[in-house]
């Protein structure tokens, strides 16, 4: 089994370059390309891809005070979430899978828990390109099949991140200097 590359970029939210910019700095240090005229669009699913490099993948979150994008030459899903108070079981109960819900009552719905959950329902349906349209109770990331495979990436304190790929990554993340590369 072959492993992918994967590389994540982590920007502040308050950086002052747009999000557009921060994704074109982000694709230029990962393709050693220029990318200041590159242009953002997607796919019907509102998966995000740039028509100048249909071949590069790569997906984008942002939570809180920081917004994350992931690139490979593979299809990527990345989700990032700040953790906030919510009403845990009812989201559960509500959005997730019997067997994710069983999961989290089992641990007390507990706050780390549930937002490893999201994270990884989030980064799975990204990587797809569905979006939320298939129903986020619709499959369960407490057990997973083989593939794709899901990753808890270092994430600040008071967040979570996870990377979902069609095999096990290697992965690089990048704290950035807010210096563009276009």
């Amino acid at each position: 089994m072959s492993r992918r590359s994967v590389t994540v970029y982590l920007y502040p939210e308050q950086s002052p370059l747009p999000r557009l910019d921060r994704l074109r700095d982000a694709a230029a240090r990962f393709t050693g390309r220029q990318t200041a005229l590159w242009t953002r669009a997607e796919y019907e699913g509102g998966k995000p891809y740039f028509p100048e490099a249909p071949e590069l993948c790569f997906s984008v979150s942002h939570s809180g005070d920081y917004w994350v994008c992931a690139f490979s030459s593979v299809p990527v899903g990345i989700d990032l979430q700040q953790h906030r108070p919510c009403n845990i079981p009812r989201l559960s109960q509500r959005f997730f899978h019997p067997e994710e819900d069983a999961f989290l009552y089992a641990r007390g719905y507990a706050e780390p828990d549930f937002f490893s959950v999201w994270t990884a329902k989030e980064s799975w349906v990204k990587r797809t390109g569905t979006g939320l349209s298939i129903g986020l109770d619709s499959f369960s990331v407490v057990s997973p099949p083989s593939s794709p495979v899901l990753q808890y990436l270092p994430a600040p304190a008071g967040y979570t991140m996870c990377l979902c790929t069609d095999l096990p990554a290697d992965v690089t993340v990048v704290d950035t200097a807010v210096v563009p590369k276009f």
